[in-house]
């Protein structure tokens, strides 16, 4: 029989199960974004809680946690229900306690299968005739077609593997880029990215998350970044200052979000949470 360590019924549950969809959240404060929390619950219990992601001793997350298919959205204050967006939108983050992103679990085979770096040249174009001379010489005419066209250089400088285009972003340099450098009343929700993986150090460790984002197989040269992804603002200048909680809806329409009920108990919100 396996023997499994029994969590006490007040800490929350951290299990990592490949193929499951996780749900985080990022809580705003004075001073930017939070802690990370995941949603979960508690031992022999049915209520979900948001609890913080780095856990305790008993929490069974990897220190290096891989999603695919990332979608985002936010939970507006006073409120328990997540909206999930499809596509990029500029909020007033007055009206926003959280920034959430969910995915599904995977390995980290299949975490890197999530980029394609054969998406516009074949794998014989860049591994192949990019690389050895005897094929090179036996097709010089493709070669030289290739080099005018200025295809040559550009599959050159294409990189294979997903760590070399992945983007490398801390939560405190999120907060700043998804603010926009700080305009706090212009909060950007970005566009779904492909995949991330997220470094998780210990919560008793000093060193800072880090989320890494692929978010398109159409930028294969370059490293990616969270500040290229997202568009420069466009957003109207809306009047936030009449706006109340419920006024969030104006600027998102019902085809493009997806309210996530959460049930919470009140003083699960509280600033005082321990988890």
């Amino acid at each position: 029989m396996t023997n499994r360590i029994k969590i006490p019924a007040i800490l929350p549950v951290l299990e990592w199960e490949i193929g499951r969809e996780y749900k985080f959240r990022i809580p705003f404060s004075v001073n930017g974004m939070k802690e990370l929390q995941v949603l979960t619950t508690r031992p022999n219990s049915d209520e979900l809680i948001w609890a913080n992601a780095r856990g305790h001793k008993y929490s069974r997350f990897p220190y290096e946690i891989h999603l695919k298919d990332v979608s985002f959205g936010v939970l507006p204050r006073d409120s328990k229900s997540v909206i999930w967006l499809d596509k990029q939108k500029n909020l007033d983050s007055n009206l926003i306690q959280a920034f959430c992103f969910r995915g599904t679990s995977v390995n980290k085979f299949n975490y890197e299968k999530t980029y394609n770096p054969y998406s516009k040249y074949t794998s014989f174009q860049l591994n192949e005739l990019t690389c050895k001379r005897n094929i090179q010489t036996s097709l010089w005419r493709l070669v030289e077609s290739y080099k005018q066209s200025g295809k040559w250089e550009e599959m050159r400088s294409i990189y294979k593997y997903i760590n070399d285009v992945r983007s490398q972003t801390s939560l405190s340099s999120m907060w700043k880029i998804l603010t926009h450098n700080l305009h706090y009343r212009d909060f950007c929700v970005p566009n779904p990215a492909l995949s991330l993986s997220m470094y998780l150090p210990y919560k008793e460790e000093t060193e800072e998350l880090r989320f890494n984002f692929l978010f398109t197989n159409s930028v294969q040269t370059e490293r990616q970044t969270l500040t290229k992804w997202i568009n420069p603002n466009t957003a109207e200048n809306f009047r936030y200052e009449g706006l109340n909680r419920q006024a969030i809806s104006q600027f998102i329409s019902d085809e493009e979000w997806d309210r996530d009920p959460i049930l919470l108990a009140e003083e699960r919100m509280t600033e005082d949470n321990p988890f």
